[in-house]
């Protein structure tokens, strides 16, 4: 958005606000008429009703009078002589009116002519008793009132101001006005001349009536006149002065009051009787005449509201489209008086920035608002600056420093800079070049040794597999891992075994061939990429040499170290191959080489394709195993542990197998190195830990086995991961089990790999309430020392110990750890018992549990609970 646009939008923000506002007044006001309008048509329509009721209660009148007549006993032209008058003078009229209301009001008629026309006809034939009629006109007027009042309520619902609203107020107690006087003249009637027959309680309650209603009739006239229309007031005025009407209401009040009819010389006072009914008819033909008043006073109110408010409408609507008119121009103008000094500063700026310094400023930077002119100035020296600082760069840029420009002043700070910038430019270019050269090598060289890295390696293995596509030559890769390094990082400190690892990479660059490519892919961990390679014998002699190179002593801090190599050999004999296959080939053939006691030699050949093939197999159909939710044929057998002394059940070794679908039942030694060398060892733990629990709690109902505990083997990688006081937690919480009937066993050989890791890993899983064993205690190095760093609770004994017993030197050892372990605490288990006489000699040493063939092999645990059902039975 440009200026303009924005300085608009920013005017027509509060301008369209207004307009919003105004147009809420103006859409206000065209709803105020059109609500007037139709107040006005519903209010015809409402007359039209108001005359259909009128003509039904003349009829309904001139019925009550025919009614009353036969009840006094009378007839009625008797009746009428006696009034003076007929008041059935108006049916007629009434009818023809009533007719015309019904045709006007067509389906929305209460009251079917038909039906009338009926009715009337049964009245003039004398063929429906007067009183009939009257009931059933009564139920007419009704449907017409209450059809009436829905109407009325329907334009007040819509009417919105007060003059209308109280013109339609006036409307509906005007009807109720009519509807209360109405009885009267006949409750009157039946006060002054009581039906033959009459009890005095039913005179009394007429009487009552007869006072509620002229009450009722006072209170709604008290509120018509409150309502403050004109000239329904000035109306209801004539009514009340009215001379007969007058009568009416003192012949009313005189009947209320109990003054009789019959003066003291018992005659009938038949001119008041007569004035009296004569003024109830006056009355209601002015009150029908108010109604008709009341009308003119709604129609009248909307007829003006309508007006006023479209009057109103086009004000509003033509003031706001002449606001916004003016305030859009008003807009432009100052948008134009802003947007064209700063338009021009924009232009002249492009121009400075594509290079243009010699362009020259537009004219109207002199006009325009004070902080445009300003800004112009400050452009322009800017732009003069710019022009010298543009002959200084080129100056430098062509490392003529001694131009006269670079020593003309520049003001402020930029002048300062650039002067410090000639001084540092060449330094900089040579730092940069430096610290380039210097990032490159790191990137691709060994911190430690200075040879290559693993992306090297990579780089250079794909490099000499393009180079012997175009020869046909073959190349070899080396994988060499030291043998025993380990040892010399615990016996001598890592720095000793840095010094090793920077002695090994410098004299095997040495005797590697010229064209050979040395790295470290990291720990103790080397490659070697030959190119030219004439065969399985060339690149063997290269793999002995590099043995050689390696297993010649190093003196490290005055000691003489030597450490061996075990090397694994990938070659393309059959055509170029990815660089991470071949590397990954050279791996496992290292792999086959370390099995061997010492420094050894492997090729990779079709055996170890194979078993890489078997061992992807295997990988794979474990892993869809441990996903199966009935565990893929994974499944626990359990050895027992037996008390020593007592032979009594203390414990159980749960012990994983595999009946693998297709295949059978595969021993552990198949599939546990496998997962080992991955995740999946971890994933595995965590089945057996949730099956042995399982178990357990199955036990729980197993009288021999109730409290049992069960010992579970973990893994090095599991217990290293730092999740493994985790994943216990979770199945003790799972299944609730007491956590000392869990029990987990570490190889020795996996806690000497990172001992303060290991020992601090245990401390977490003990403080859960589980035990601690070292299991195949004696295959590793584990000294006094490590023992007592380690929070362990049980010994196990390795079977090539238990073996030996018949031996004096395996007697005396077995005979050490079990004197030791008894002195600091520790429980000791002897595995792998097959003999009488190793359980014999296993009692009088003192170990607290054997485990073994001689007393049960790993069972199902069907079998175990059979087995222990029958040891104690026996």
């Amino acid at each position: 958005m440009g200026v303009t646009t924005r300085l608009i939008a920013l005017v027509m923000l509060p301008v369209t606000a207004m307009c919003l506002l105004a147009g809420s007044v103006v859409l206000s006001r065209r709803g105020s008429a059109s609500e007037a309008v139709a107040v006005d048509r519903g209010v015809v329509a409402l007359n039209e009703m108001v005359t259909l009721r009128d003509a039904l209660l003349v009829q309904e009148t001139s019925s009550v009078f025919d009614g009353r007549v036969l009840e006094l006993g009378t007839t009625r032209e008797i009746a009428t002589t006696f009034l003076g008058f007929d008041p059935g003078t108006e049916v007629a009229t009434q009818r023809t009116l009533g007719d015309r209301a019904i045709a006007a009001l067509g389906p929305s008629s209460p009251v079917g002519a038909d039906v009338l026309h009926v009715l009337y006809a049964g009245i003039d034939a004398g063929t429906i008793d007067p009183r009939v009629a009257a009931q059933r006109l009564g139920g007419y007027i009704t449907v017409t009132v209450e059809t009436l009042l829905r109407s009325l309520d329907s334009l007040e619902g819509g009417a919105r101001e007060t003059p209308l609203t109280a013109a339609l107020e006036s409307l509906r107690e005007v009807i109720g006005l009519v509807d209360l006087a109405a009885p009267q003249a006949i409750e009157l009637s039946e006060v002054w001349f009581p039906s033959p027959g009459a009890t005095p309680q039913a005179t009394a309650v007429v009487s009552t009536q007869f006072a509620e209603r002229r009450a009722d009739f006072a209170a709604t006239s008290g509120r018509l006149r409150a309502l403050g229309v004109e000239s329904v007031i000035a109306a209801m005025g004539r009514i009340d002065a009215d001379p007969e009407v007058q009568a009416f209401e003192l012949a009313a009040t005189d009947a209320l009051h109990g003054v009789p009819l019959i003066a003291a010389g018992a005659v009938l006072d038949a001119a008041k009787v007569a004035t009296a009914f004569r003024g109830y008819f006056t009355r209601r033909v002015m009150l029908e005449d108010l109604i008709g008043t009341t009308v003119t006073s709604v129609r009248s109110e909307a007829h003006h509201l309508a007006a006023t408010e479209r009057a109103g409408f086009l004000t509003w609507a033509l003031g706001t489209a002449a606001l916004a008119l003016v305030s859009v121009g008003v807009a432009l103008r100052l948008a134009r008086s802003i947007s064209k000094p700063l338009k021009e500063l924009a232009d002249y700026a492009h121009k400075v920035n594509e290079g243009e310094l010699e362009a020259e400023p537009s004219p109207s930077r002199k006009h325009g608002p004070r902080e445009t002119r300003l800004a112009y100035s400050i452009f322009t020296d800017l732009v003069a600056n710019l022009q010298l600082l543009d002959a200084k760069a080129n100056a430098l840029a062509l490392c003529d420093f001694d131009n006269p420009v670079l020593r003309a002043p520049l003001p402020g700070r930029l002048g300062r800079s650039l002067e410090s910038s000639v001084a540092l430019l060449s330094g900089s270019i040579v730092e940069r070049d430096q610290l380039q050269t210097h990032l490159a090598f790191q990137a691709t060289h060994d911190s430690l040794t200075g040879i290559g890295n693993r992306p090297a390696a990579i780089t250079a293995i794909e490099a000499a597999m393009h180079r012997a596509a175009r020869t046909g030559a073959t190349i070899a890769v080396l994988f060499v891992d030291l043998n025993d390094f380990k040892a010399v990082n615990d016996r001598h400190g890592h720095e000793a075994g840095d010094a090793v690892l920077r002695h090994v990479a410098e004299q095997l660059k040495i005797d590697l061939r010229s064209g050979d490519f040395l790295a470290r892919l990291g720990g103790d961990e080397f490659v070697v990429v030959a190119e030219g390679i004439d065969g399985v014998a060339d690149a063997t002699d290269l793999a002995r040499r590099v043995i050689e190179t390696i297993g010649r002593p190093t003196k490290v801090g005055g000691l003489n170290v030597s450490i061996g190599a075990a090397v694994g050999v990938a070659m393309t004999l059959d055509g170029p191959e990815e660089p991470l296959q071949l590397l990954a080939r050279a791996d496992a053939a290292m792999y086959r080489a370390k099995l061997h006691d010492e420094s050894a030699i492997e090729i990779f050949d079709a055996g170890l394709q194979q078993q890489m093939i078997e061992r992807v197999d295997i990988e794979t159909a474990l892993a869809a195993a441990l996903a199966d939710p009935t565990g893929g044929g994974l499944q626990l057998h359990y050895q027992p542990v037996l008390d020593a002394a007592s032979a009594r059940l203390v414990g159980v070794e749960a012990l994983i197998r595999w009946d693998r679908p297709g295949i059978g039942m595969l021993q552990p030694d198949s599939f546990i190195p496998i997962a080992e060398a991955t995740a999946l060892i971890i994933d595995l733990d965590c089945w057996v830990l949730a099956e042995a629990t399982r178990q357990l709690m199955a036990w729980s109902t197993v009288a021999e086995l109730a409290e049992v505990p069960v010992a579970v083997n973990i893994s090095g990688r599991h217990l290293l991961s730092r999740h493994l006081p985790d994943h216990i937690s979770a199945v003790l919480d799972k299944t609730g089990i007491d956590p000392h009937r869990l029990s987990i066993e570490i190889t020795e050989t996996v806690l000497l790999a990172d001992l303060i890791a290991a020992a601090v890993e245990l401390d977490a899983v003990r403080a859960l309430g589980v035990s601690v064993a070292i299991d195949d205690f004696g295959t590793g190095y584990t000294s006094l020392a490590h023992l007592q760093q380690l929070p362990i609770d049980t010994i196990k004994i390795d079977r090539s110990f238990i073996s030996q017993l018949n031996v004096r030197r395996g007697s005396s050892l077995v005979r050490m750890v079990t004197d030791l372990g008894h002195a600091i605490d520790i429980n000791i288990v002897a595995e792998g018992v097959e003999t009488d006489e190793e359980m014999s000699a296993l009692q009088a040493m003192g170990a607290d549990h054997i485990q073994g063939y001689l007393l049960s092999r790993p069972l199902t645990p069907v079998a175990l609970c059979a087995w222990a059902h029958e040891r104690i039975a026996a």
